[in-house]
């Protein structure tokens, strides 16, 4: 019947022609044609729908903009390490340093070429300071803002805060990675104002002036070592 072929994609729809449809009109394979015809537009749908499919030269141009981003953020980075002014480094569990940057370098009195493998234990004052940290930041697994008091290669005091993370593998320590910022000029005014107003308070309580100049010598050791014979 024309109603079922115009359904069925052959011929032209004809409405209200009859009540029922003989099944023998019909050609045998037209249901297989219709599916067919139909699967191929849904085909096309779906492919005009889905991202072409790159081409070996595409890939390759993907891969080139892939590393280019990752030179990218290396450099960024390389740029952050140097260029900061904290004291960046990474250390072994026996206290090797591993690497550092230009201002660690320059806190320490030591050409930055000399530092890898050096013993960071040169620049503890007291020994013992480093396991002290190292425990703390063993129990935490970091720490922040940590107070430390370094010695450079010249004998200067170095006022630190200690930032640091403990790096594991298979929970066991592998490194320490941190960074160091240098507050020895901000601790010395502190110190020069806590020995001022301690000098002060003695010329206001009339002590003896041999009290008043051992306060001034105490403060000024303290603040500024090595201003003193």
């Amino acid at each position: 019947m024309p109603e079922v072929q115009g359904i069925l994609g052959f011929g032209a729809p004809m409405l209200g022609s009859g009540p029922y449809v003989e099944l023998g009109d019909v050609p045998s394979n037209a249901v297989d044609r219709w599916l067919e015809r139909r699967l191929g537009e849904v085909a096309a749908r779906l492919e005009r729908c889905s991202p072409p499919t790159s081409t070996p030269q595409q890939e390759v141009t993907e891969q080139v903009a892939a590393e280019e981003r990752l030179r990218q953020s290396e450099q960024r980075y390389r740029a952050l390490f140097e260029q900061s002014s904290d004291g960046i480094f990474v250390t072994t569990p026996d206290g090797r340093i591993v690497s550092a940057n230009p201002a660690l370098a320059r806190m320490l009195g030591v050409p930055l070429h000399e530092l890898p493998g050096r013993a960071v234990r040169d620049f503890y004052p007291q020994p013992g300071d480093r396991d002290v940290w190292r425990a703390a930041a063993h129990r935490t697994g970091a720490l922040h803002d940590y107070p430390l008091v370094l010695r450079s290669a010249q004998q200067r005091r170095v006022d630190c805060l200690l930032n640091v993370t403990v790096v594991r593998k298979d929970d066991v320590v592998v490194a320490y990675q941190g960074a160091l910022t240098d507050v020895t000029r901000m601790q010395r005014s502190q110190r020069l104002l806590a020995g001022q107003r301690a000098v002060l308070e003695r010329i206001a309580r009339r002590e003896p002036l041999k009290a008043i100049l051992r306060e001034l010598i105490s403060f000024v050791e303290s603040a500024l070592p090595g201003c003193t014979a």
